[in-house]
């Protein structure tokens, strides 16, 4: 035996920061029903920020593409901003991995891409390089 005691588990994919803390358990392994505990006074819980690695070109109209991890799984939960431009029309194409939106306008030679995930923002570190002469950079 150990002290302190300590419990060890893992978490599912998802998204989000300041997450309370919650344990289900079986009593006894033989009955199938669990229980659930809410800690009291635990550190809260927060999944890694998302992370972009690469964007797609940019045209106006044209679906865009973003690939990176974090993202979680549900369209809703999440806001791309393309400099000063939402996007819109997102869609998860492969869950946590792959996003896909469009923007309706786009100005200036360098455009930082922001993600925001259940609340977690991140911008990523290579700029999309969008050319409004020609829409695509």
């Amino acid at each position: 035996d150990s002290y302190p005691p300590t419990i060890e588990c893992y978490a599912r994919g998802g998204s989000g920061s300041s997450l309370p803390l919650t344990i289900s358990y079986f009593e006894d392994r033989s009955n199938i029903s669990s229980s659930t505990i809410l800690l009291k006074d635990a550190p809260l819980f927060s999944y890694y920020r998302p992370q972009v690695t690469s964007v797609s070109y940019v045209a106006v109209g044209v679906p865009i593409t973003l690939i990176g991890s974090n993202f979680g799984t549900a369209a809703s939960n999440i806001k791309i901003m393309l400099g000063y431009n939402e996007c819109t029309s997102i869609v998860v194409l492969v869950r946590h991995s792959s996003l896909r939106c469009f923007v309706s306008d786009a100005s200036g030679p360098i455009l930082p891409v922001t993600i925001i995930v259940n609340g977690v923002k991140a911008s990523t570190s290579v700029p999309l390089i969008y050319n409004p002469a020609n829409g695509h950079s």
